[in-house]
């Protein structure tokens, strides 16, 4: 007979599977129905558990659209990880982090919208989006960082980053916008229009 002590990595699995599981059927919830009618009773639907399951994993609604914003940013930020070359010279990774930002959006377009339908809603209501939701805050530091450093090894020519870097997050999101409301929308030349829009804002000239 197993002791409660060997028993608790095997409970702990499960109830991060599903954890997981919700937050994953939450997305699907609202991607598919929009923010006001993707009930913890459509979740659940979903997730093909009872509504009391998820309401036992999760306090309310609020708290598990917070878990979705972190779990969507989380993902975001490890695909983003793996395309940007961190030895590469400035002016490469912006082109990386522009292109990575682009084709996170493009594969996995249920996680964008269903990000957007909770942002959309809570903007309204301050103090009610975590730091980090809001591209005027905390997302805004590792891209003001690296035009900085562009700066410093010369590549880029001398310019205030803070507006910089949110011209560059609001093209980008304009860009997953666009895909959002029309999927149609060819991305590969969107994303090198991005590219060379933002090359030519940001490199240093010979006479800089």
């Amino acid at each position: 007979m197993q002791s409660k002590h060997q028993d608790q990595p095997k409970r702990t699995f499960i109830e991060a599977a599903r954890r997981a599981q919700i937050i994953d059927s939450a997305i699907e919830a609202l991607a598919e129905l929009g923010y006001v009618k993707a009930s913890l009773a459509q979740i659940a639907k979903r997730a093909n558990i009872a509504t009391s399951v998820v309401s036992y994993y999760f306090e309310g609604k609020d708290d598990l659209m917070r878990e979705v914003i972190t779990e969507v940013y989380s993902n975001a930020a490890n695909y983003m990880q793996s395309k940007i070359d961190l030895n590469a010279p400035a002016r490469i990774m912006l082109r990386e982090y522009i292109e990575s930002n682009l084709a996170y959006g493009r594969e996995h377009s249920k996680q964008l919208k269903a990000l957007g339908e909770i942002i959309i809603h809570w903007m309204a209501e301050p103090g009610k989006l975590p730091t980090g939701a809001n591209p005027d805050e905390s997302i805004l530091k590792p891209l003001e960082d690296l035009l900085r450093w562009g700066q410093e090894t010369g590549e880029f020519r001398l310019f205030d980053v803070h507006p910089m870097a949110v011209s560059i997050r609001k093209a980008i999101d304009g860009a997953l916008e666009q895909l959002v409301t029309y999927p149609d929308t060819d991305m590969d030349v969107y994303t090198q229009e991005l590219i060379t829009l933002f090359d030519l804002a940001t490199v240093a000239h010979k006479s800089d």
